[in-house]
């Protein structure tokens, strides 16, 4: 990680606790003062060894500070943010990741329900045009992107299909591909299974594709040219209590198939080079509530 990213790693880990502790002091105020209210907050933060989401890393492979915050309607409506560090070698001139969210969910059954919801992906300061590039200078091409999404979930079971409504995460003729990547998807399956014996522990288990609308015109290193690509994800969470409640370790493993596509990924800022969806094992803990 280079000097430019500890920074950004070390500013966001401090917002981060500072957001922690402003939620933690708002979600014990709402529990004394408006136990009848019809909203329920919720959120948390804590750090993970490598910020890896479908299947790809977003750190370069380094660590990342997290924080998440979310407020829900008994009728159903919810609205969400989450912040976390990425890296500049994707990121030009970034470093910040923002998500945030707003839908719906109608529970039809215990446990089981449908959602709808509109995603925003912002990398503030981040533009493709402030990478390293040999003359001419780099295009312009922010990162920012707008989804839909459509979710189900079952008891420890959950799947959702992501729509990209702009170009996705910065993939567009500007950066190299045919057209642009508007209408590129994501599909999901999720598991989240409490073992019977103890509640507490979780295994986890998912599964992704990721399929874009347009191809990459310049072969890789390769020679592919094709993005297309899966990703998987095993791994076992422990929630405790007590004296330590709200915190929950976890440990996974995961990887992305098309080693030919995003092994030996460029930096956009040096000639180093990384295999984004490399095999992995990832550590997080974190703090809820």
């Amino acid at each position: 990680m280079s000097l430019a990213d500890q920074k950004i790693s070390a500013q966001t880990g401090l917002a981060a606790l500072c957001l922690l502790a402003a939620w933690a002091t708002c979600a014990n105020s709402a529990s004394a003062a408006e136990t009848d209210s019809p909203w329920t907050l919720s959120g948390g933060a804590g750090a993970v060894s490598n910020y890896v989401t479908r299947g790809l890393t977003q750190t370069w492979g380094g660590p990342a500070a997290q924080a998440e915050i979310e407020a829900e309607h008994d009728a159903g409506f919810y609205a969400g943010a989450f912040t976390s560090n990425v890296s500049r070698n994707q990121f030009p001139g970034g470093g910040v990741e923002f998500e945030l969210w707003t839908g719906y969910e109608h529970e039809f059954a215990d446990n089981k329900a449908l959602a709808l919801e509109a995603v925003y992906f912002a990398y503030p300061g981040a533009n493709n045009s402030k990478g390293n590039c040999a003359a001419p200078a780099c295009p312009s091409q922010t990162f920012n992107t707008f989804e839909g999404r459509l979710a189900a979930r079952s008891d420890w079971f959950s799947t959702r299909f992501s729509y990209a409504f702009t170009d996705y995460f910065g993939a567009s003729p500007q950066t190299g591909y045919q057209s642009s990547t508007r209408g590129t998807w994501y599909w999901e399956a999720n598991a989240q299974y409490p073992l019977p014996s103890d509640q507490t522990w979780n295994l986890v288990a998912h599964a992704g594709y990721t399929r874009y609308r347009a191809q990459f015109v310049q072969p890789t290193p390769n020679d592919a040219t094709n993005p297309n690509y899966w990703d998987w994800q095993v791994g076992v969470t422990k929630r405790f209590s007590d004296a330590l409640r709200g915190w929950r370790l976890g440990a996974y493993y995961t990887q992305a198939s098309n080693r030919d596509f995003y092994d030996q990924t460029r930096s956009l800022v040096n000639d180093s080079t990384r295999n984004l969806g490399g095999a992995t094992v990832i550590v997080e803990i974190d703090w809820a509530f």
